[in-house]
């Protein structure tokens, strides 16, 4: 029997959510090992919105436990239509520095009230790393549900300050 290929989970935070619609919100995309000894080198990542969901953009890639950004260069591809991004990182670093987790940040929107999904295009998808054939077979893959909603936000409580008393201190100046 073949052995199976490591695996790669790809988890969204958040993976749902109402928001208001036209206000720009963040969904980070979690690409992380199984095998916390595995590592990531290289990101073909495709991504699909439908309904009122549309990309905005995709800020850089960066270790999950550090917040590093450098060890992922500039996009080799970076495309972003309403409702599909495609993205394209590598990484020149030795195999001890690079990362058992990485996150990218895409920003979305809703186009107007109503519902939309992100997925990931799994077929077109590909994460590299070192392991023996090189690409990570994809594990658990979140997809994410979101509502739009017109952005009247009911408060949940009312707050009043107490106006201020003013004393003059001192003498005063003629």
């Amino acid at each position: 029997s073949k052995a199976t290929q490591p695996a790669v989970n790809v988890s969204f935070s958040p993976t749902s959510g109402s928001f208001n619609a036209n206000e720009q919100k963040t969904l980070d995309i979690i690409l992380q090992p199984q095998d916390s000894a595995n590592k990531i080198s290289g990101i073909d990542l495709k991504l699909s919105a439908t309904g009122n969901a549309q990309f905005i953009g995709v800020n850089p890639p960066s270790v999950l436990s550090t917040g590093d950004t450098s060890v992922f260069a500039s996009p080799i591809l970076k495309n972003v239509a309403n409702q599909e991004v495609h993205v394209i990182y590598t990484s020149s670093l030795p195999q001890a520095q690079l990362p058992n987790a990485v996150k990218i940040p895409v920003l979305y929107k809703g186009t107007s009230i109503g519902s939309g999904n992100i997925t990931v295009d799994s077929v077109n998808t590909s994460i590299v790393g070192n392991i023996s054939g090189n690409n990570y077979s994809l594990g658990t893959v979140n997809t994410g549900a979101y509502t739009f909603t017109s952005g009247t936000i009911s408060p949940t409580a009312t707050l009043t300050p107490a106006a201020p008393t003013l004393t003059p201190i001192g003498p005063t100046l003629t």
